[in-house]
């Protein structure tokens, strides 16, 4: 299972070396169907950082507000994938935590497909761009669907 914290330390070393320059910029949506922070979030694109780690083989997008402290906004989001190329479903995993105070999640959302949700997890890549994107449910029952759109993977 890809560890949430690690992609948000790589990510914030990647992001003092520049990200790549693109014409478009990298988009994150989260639908949550139930529970606390239902709701749909269009997150932005300043924080949003995609990566192809390519020693630990995953393909990530994540997204992360250093200033969030209301419980309704979203603090921490990721998503990756394990396997991204090999033929079949994808492994990985999906993180949203909402923001509270001291920088502790108020709720917080952790799916590890297949183990925890058969997913679909999907991974769409052409050149340097990808798409990523989950929809499925939590252990108890909470709706998620995530996409992020990544015009150029930083390499790492």
């Amino acid at each position: 299972m890809i560890n949430p914290l690690r992609v948000l330390a790589v990510l914030g070393c990647a992001s003092a070396f520049g990200s790549a320059i693109s014409a478009e910029p990298e988009s994150m949506e989260i639908v949550i169907g139930g529970g606390p922070g239902a709701g749909t979030y269009e997150l932005p694109s300043a924080n949003i950082y995609c990566m192809h780690l390519k020693n630990q083989n995953t393909v990530a997008a994540s997204y992360k507000d250093f200033d969030a402290s209301d419980p309704k906004t979203i603090g921490t989001a990721a998503i990756g994938v394990t396997n991204p190329d090999e033929a079949g479903p994808k492994r990985g995993s999906v993180q949203v935590s909402f923001a509270g105070p001291e920088g502790k999640a108020s709720a917080s959302y952790c799916i590890s497909i297949p183990g925890d949700s058969p997913g679909p997890l999907m991974l769409t890549r052409d050149g340097k761009s990808a798409e990523l994107a989950f929809q499925g449910k939590t252990k108890d029952g909470v709706s998620i669907r995530i996409t992020a759109k990544c015009p150029a993977l930083e390499e790492l």
